[in-house]
């Protein structure tokens, strides 16, 4: 909320509080209280219990607009870039794709999945990887992530990386002499074959689910895995990517 010292309240009428600090050019405060009070008022009048990432993007949204509403002229304004899931159009599969190390080399892991147009899940995958770095796994995650979707037999495909040196690799000319030349090589023989397939940047707050089957991957100690079943833990994340989640960029 924006608070950085125990001693923030001092005031004895919490109406002067939130006068004094509501303020602030941040709106930080008026914002977080007013969710906090719809949230309780979500659970004991409907019963619902909204979820952080809920919560979180509608304080962001809300600070926003209370800056466009009310701006301060003696402030910047700092509006928070806000990124989410991208739906393909209904011919496509999407697929994204991530790999990471703990450690730079260290422990790693690679993984991804494939969704419809609706969000919805079909296949996923995952593999550990014992010592490596963030760019042999972001490779590795895309190569077999590109041939789960072949072998599916799916021919319209979009899919989505973080990494901009693996795009670049990819996209790039064949490259002889770098040092992960065989995995980039079968890349993109697999790009050039006879599939509709296009690989995009996407920043890493629109592919959180991809970020989890990475890191539980590196965590693990299995082989290639294939994932015919959505991961309990990922549940939610798949539900907050197909209503349309925006999430703000860190």
């Amino acid at each position: 909320m924006g608070f950085t010292t125990a001693d923030f309240y001092q005031f004895s009428n919490p109406t002067d509080w939130i006068r004094h600090f509501g303020k602030d050019s941040d709106k930080r405060l008026l914002a977080t209280l007013w969710w906090n009070w719809r949230h309780r008022n979500f659970y004991c009048i409907d019963e619902q219990q909204k979820q952080i990432h809920y919560l979180i993007t509608s304080i962001h949204q809300a600070i926003i607009d209370m800056k466009s509403i009310y701006p301060d002229h003696n402030y910047p304004l700092k509006v928070p870039r806000m990124v989410q899931w991208l739906r393909p159009n209904n011919e496509l599969v999407a697929l994204n794709v991530d790999g990471g190390s703990l450690g730079n080399p260290g422990k790693a892991g690679y993984g991804g999945l494939l969704r419809d147009n609706m969000g919805s899940w079909i296949s996923g995958f995952m593999r550990s990887v014992d010592i490596s770095n963030n760019l042999h796994v972001e490779l590795m995650g895309l190569l077999y992530g590109l041939q789960l979707a072949w072998d599916m037999g799916f021919r319209k495909v979009i899919c989505y990386s973080d990494s901009m040196d693996v795009i670049s690799l990819v996209h790039g000319s064949r490259p002889n002499y770098h040092h992960y030349m065989a995995i980039v090589l079968r890349i993109q023989d697999l790009i050039h074959m006879d599939w509709e397939i296009s690989i995009n940047h996407i920043l890493r707050e629109g592919k959180f689910c991809a970020d989890y089957l990475a890191k539980k991957g590196a965590t693990s100690t299995s082989t290639f895995t294939i994932l015919d079943y959505v991961p309990y833990e990922l549940k939610h994340m798949l539900f907050f990517d197909a209503i349309g989640t925006w999430y703000a960029r860190s």
